[in-house]
């Protein structure tokens, strides 16, 4: 299925944003967020039901959200009471109904009004595909996905010039790289030149780096930063040693951690022998990732981006599940892969020879 997943990168104005909003049924004093991905960019109260909000950032045009009262940002998205906006001018209109919110009319985005039209096609979709993945028709099921696929084209060849056909074409995965790079070369100069067309750039040349990897083939390399903040490459890793473990990993997982003791083990037999480990976590909290290396004794080498599962190092590996490894020869040449248990520690020992 398609993955739409929620960023704010993209062409930064001078303008604040700012939304005027009238929402019947709101209270004097109602409370009205404006967020992102990750922070909280505004508060204001309302009075007889209007509002004006202002981000107390740069606009950048992207996707960003409203909601209404004091609840927690994990209330909010637990119970869906969000309105989803993508933004592509500083200035914007909003009205609705607390009765239908987060229905609301908005006014002043055209990549919001082609978000919406986008989700109401893709909505009928996933009805389509869900009912047919209950009845296990996988004919269905496949045909329409292509239809997905084939509708998504046609979303972004007919609107080269906006905003969010551009966050289309780089949150798509079933695009490969050439594909990807037919589209941004149409874009207009305004997306290309924006940071949403350099972030296009970059994804095509992390699908590119991806088709590297595979046993026989040499590891992309790929720099992270450590626990204290310098930066790492797989290479220099590689370099010290004659065997490495690359794992992906996260504080939160828990099969990872219950294989940590197993790789422990391994790694303590056979560290003087030149075995080195590089694990990569797709953590998105710095602490609890800290926490997670000291309490399971992970005496090795550690990077993290705190970009979940758009790491830079996951994209480039393929990563869709943790946890995920690599095992790499003295060049970098990856000669395994997942082994986990008695498995890994065979293959070590093939490659290391056996321990005293």
């Amino acid at each position: 299925m398609l993955a739409i997943a929620s960023i704010n990168c993209h062409a930064q104005l001078n303008s604040a944003l700012t939304i005027n909003g009238q929402i019947s049924g709101l209270k004097n004093g109602d409370s009205i967020y404006l967020v992102n991905t990750k922070d909280t960019l505004g508060v204001t109260v309302s009075k007889s039901g209007k509002f004006i909000i202002k981000s107390t950032e740069p606009f950048k045009k992207g996707i960003y959200f409203i909601w209404l009262g004091d609840k927690s940002r994990e209330e909010n998205i637990k119970e869906r009471r969000y309105l989803t906006l993508y933004i592509d001018k500083p200035f914007l209109n909003i009205t609705g109904n607390v009765s239908s919110w987060p229905i609301a009319k908005v006014i002043g985005s055209e990549s919001n009004t082609l978000m919406k039209s986008h989700d109401n096609v893709f909505n009928a979709f996933t009805k389509r595909y869900n009912t047919a993945r209950i009845n296990k028709d996988t004919d269905r099921m496949k045909k329409i996905a292509d239809s997905m696929i084939n509708t998504r084209r046609s979303f972004i060849e007919a609107n080269l010039s906006i905003h969010y056909a551009g966050y289309l074409l780089l949150k798509t995965k079933e695009f490969d790289a050439d594909e990807k790079e037919r589209y941004y070369k149409r874009f207009s100069k305004e997306i290309q030149n924006s940071e949403l067309g350099a972030a296009i750039l970059k994804d095509i040349s992390i699908i590119r780096r991806s088709k590297e990897v595979g046993i026989g083939k040499m590891a992309p390399d790929f720099r992270l930063n450590t626990p204290t903040g310098e930066q790492l490459n797989l290479y220099k890793v590689v370099n010290s040693g004659k065997l490495t473990i690359l794992e992906f990993w996260a504080s939160w997982c828990a099969p990872c951690r219950k294989e940590t003791p197993n790789v422990k083990r391994i790694y303590d037999a056979y560290k003087n022998k030149g075995l080195n480990i590089l694990s990569v976590s797709l953590d998105k909290n710095a602490q609890k990732w800290k926490d997670a290396i000291e309490k399971d004794g992970m005496d090795w080498y550690h990077v993290s981006d705190f970009k979940y599962w758009d790491s830079e190092a996951a994209l480039i590996f393929k990563v869709n599940h943790v946890p995920q490894s690599y095992l790499l020869d003295s060049e970098g040449k990856i000669i395994a892969e997942n082994l986990q248990g008695e498995k890994l520690r065979q293959k070590v020992e093939e490659v290391l020879g056996k321990t005293k």
